[in-house]
């Protein structure tokens, strides 16, 4: 199985998400991907192929939490600093909304950023790709970052610098984006770990997935790393999934749950997702939430995110066992 292949197998699985996925390429590679996209829903080796490309995409998956589990005591070094940093980096993340309408560059902002904090954002990362980043950096702060870097992975990343081939103008704007959009991440919860933020990453991929391929990586996950696979499992379903479900699946979650739970986990919730909540429920059931709603009172974060656990808890079993339809089906 070529990459090219592999490439189209794991687009097919993503469904209507391949199509931003595809918008990201250059025009040459979409066309070869599309050709192959349509030779592969062809044929009877569909599943197959698509199994194997799964699994070795878990198997990268799994390679890079290792990496993140080397990086520890990089994160233990920029714990202390980021508590004191944050609201720094996320004024200078703000910036970024100026770089992208072209009043400043990405690597104007990331000069200013503290080293701790583009450490965090690039451990874990290839060292080809933090070779680039540290280019557009003065070698003073340059020189930061990979002493805070864990030692296989500065070694490496010094090899790269000094043998480095820049990419694209576009493609190296786009890189320095995505960092700056993890420095957001990593400013915003200083106190996650890089294992939770490899178990955030894997759990936004499996829910572009159908339920057998996350049913699939997941059994893979329990098999090879039971602590990990339970850390996406807790990422992987939100409440604010149950606006990409169906009415019926939608009502079948809210069978589970009583009333004052709900009142509890629609807190603080966007709009939309609280008004299909309303709108799937009977009217005695709506009186009854509206009634709880009233006298609810002062609840703390961690009660509403106890109750939204128990909303998301439903959806993972009932999704699990195939009683959930999605309104892209």
């Amino acid at each position: 199985m070529n990459a090219l292949s592999k490439a189209a197998a794991l687009l097919v699985s993503l469904g209507s998400a391949a199509e931003e996925v595809l918008q990201h390429l250059p025009a040459e590679q979409v066309q070869a991907l599309r050709q192959a996209m349509r030779q592969l829903v062809q044929s009877p080796e569909l599943p197959r192929l698509r199994r194997q490309a799964l699994e070795e995409l878990q198997t990268l998956l799994n390679q890079a939490e290792a990496a993140a589990d080397s990086a520890t005591t990089t994160q233990a070094k920029i714990a202390p600093e980021s508590a004191a940093n944050a609201a720094d980096v996320v004024q200078l993340l703000q910036r970024l909304q100026q770089a992208q309408q072209g009043r400043e560059s990405a690597s104007a902002v990331l000069q200013q950023v503290p080293a701790a904090f583009l450490a965090a954002a690039l451990a874990g990362e290839q060292p080809p790709i933090i070779a680039i980043v540290l280019h557009h950096l003065s070698q003073e702060q340059a020189a930061e970052v990979l002493r805070k870097l864990p030692g296989e992975t500065r070694r490496e990343t010094s090899l790269r610098l000094a043998q480095l081939h820049m990419p694209p103008a576009e493609v190296i704007q786009s890189l320095l984006g995505t960092v700056l959009r993890k420095l957001a991440s990593i400013a915003e919860n200083p106190e996650l770990t890089l294992a939770d933020r490899q178990a955030e990453r894997t759990a936004a991929l499996l829910r572009q997935l159908d339920r057998q391929d996350r049913k699939e990586i997941l059994a893979a996950l329990e098999q090879n790393d039971p602590s990990l696979a339970e850390r996406v499992k807790e990422l992987l379903y939100r409440v604010e999934d149950l606006l990409r479900l169906q009415d019926r699946s939608v009502q079948k979650v809210l069978s589970e749950i009583d009333s004052r739970t709900l009142a509890l986990a629609v807190k603080n919730i966007a709009e939309e997702v609280r008004e299909k909540i309303r709108r799937n429920l009977s009217r005695r059931a709506k009186e009854a939430l509206d009634e709880e709603m009233e006298f609810l009172g002062s609840v703390s974060q961690a009660q509403i995110k106890q109750a939204q656990k128990q909303v998301t808890d439903a959806m993972q079993r009932l999704d699990l066992a195939g009683e959930l339809a999605y309104e892209s089906e």
